[in-house]
């Protein structure tokens, strides 16, 4: 049985759990349908050998991080949002002015923080990157992707929000 073959006999098989399990997870049936997809693109992209047992515990297994990575990133954009809500003034329209506030974060990013912690936030902000991604890109570990970014956030934060740090 060709690669293709076998991914489509698996996505026959197990994609109404994995589907299941994602809108469980993401509450979101289209998210949910792209964290499944995801699942498989990888399979697919990446030359994996599946387990021969096991195997729909496997796909199952790669879901359940895949939808808590897609909830991680929902989570950090949050927190990045409530920590530099700026309060708006009454003269510029809302684009105007979230484009100013963006611009003001880049240059900020771009003379203020370390090169380390700046190619973090622009990956992880500008290009989306999963943290997985930004470590194996820049050759740390995802633990000092997440410190970095935390330190960003923190000195964005002192910044353009001093009352509330």
């Amino acid at each position: 049985m060709s690669k293709e073959e076998t991914i489509e006999h698996l996505f026959r098989m197990h994609y109404g759990a994995m589907f299941r399990l994602a809108v469980a997870m993401l509450h979101d049936s289209d998210e949910a349908k792209d964290a499944v997809s995801e699942v498989f693109v990888r399979l697919f992209r990446d030359n994996f050998h599946l387990p021969k047992k096991g195997t729909g515990a496997y796909l199952l297994v790669s879901v359940r991080n895949q939808c808590l990575d897609i909830i991680r990133q929902k989570q950090m954009k949050e927190r990045v949002n409530k920590l530099l809500t700026i309060e708006t003034e009454s003269d510029l329209s809302p684009i105007q002015h979230q484009t100013d506030c963006y611009m003001e974060l880049l240059a900020f990013a771009d003379n203020k923080l370390t090169t380390q912690t700046r190619t973090v936030f622009r990956l992880r902000f500008d290009k989306q990157l999963s943290y997985k991604a930004i470590a194996e890109q820049i050759g740390i570990s995802e633990a000092a992707v997440y410190k970095h970014l935390i330190q960003a956030i923190r000195k964005m934060k002192e910044q353009f929000n001093p009352n509330q740090t």
